[in-house]
């Protein structure tokens, strides 16, 4: 069987069983890096998904990694998104990440690096096997909050921890959202170096 790269054959983004596969996405967020003109992280930290609203902290995302990027773009594809804030052209695609090659190839590096960051939050926590999960709501990492309560990481508005806010955790992870942040992205950068 021949072997597929990102660029040779698109729709294999659309076959979940890929978009599910580890290695594949491993292969294909260096492939995007090695080809893309400029790509660029943009990260919300859970408090500010907290005090925002997801939909807010997304945008706050899209602002950082627009800021982050060293070349401007003319014209910006965007996942459903309202993004008049950059005062670029832009179009919103409805279900972007199926019908856009840009969007698919951001909702990649966007996956990747989550869970890159989440294999990295386990040696914090390693009670709740992020490493596994990736945070998600699974059965082990619902019990895992119910087991221990909530830890500095976990989203305190998102339904399977609200009423863990009295069980809060002290760990070693007492860090400023902006020192949280740096440390997300100096992981990404060790990961994007490393490999």
């Amino acid at each position: 069987m021949k072997q597929l790269s990102l660029f040779e054959d698109y729709f294999e983004l659309h076959n979940r069983r890929y978009i599910g596969n580890k290695y594949k996405l491993s292969k294909w967020i260096f492939e995007i890096i090695e080809k893309a003109k400029d790509f660029s992280f943009g990260i919300a930290d859970s408090k500010e998904i907290d005090e925002l609203n997801i939909y807010q902290a997304v945008l706050l995302c899209v602002k950082r990694a627009f800021e982050r990027l060293k070349t401007r773009p003319d014209f910006v594809i965007a996942d459903y998104l309202n993004l008049s804030f950059l005062n670029v052209p832009y179009i919103s695609i409805k279900k972007g990440d199926e019908n856009s090659f840009s969007c698919a190839c951001a909702s990649i590096l966007a996956k990747v690096a989550r869970d890159h960051i989440m294999e990295c939050l386990h040696d914090f926590f390693p009670e709740y096997n992020f490493k596994k999960h990736k945070g998600y709501p699974t059965k082990e990492h619902i019990s895992a909050i119910n087991k221990y309560g909530i830890c500095e990481i976990h989203r305190e508005s998102f339904k399977h921890v609200k009423g863990e806010r009295k069980r809060r955790r002290k760990t070693c992870f007492s860090l400023s959202v902006e020192e949280r942040l740096q440390y997300y992205h100096e992981k990404l950068q060790e990961f994007i170096r490393g490999n």
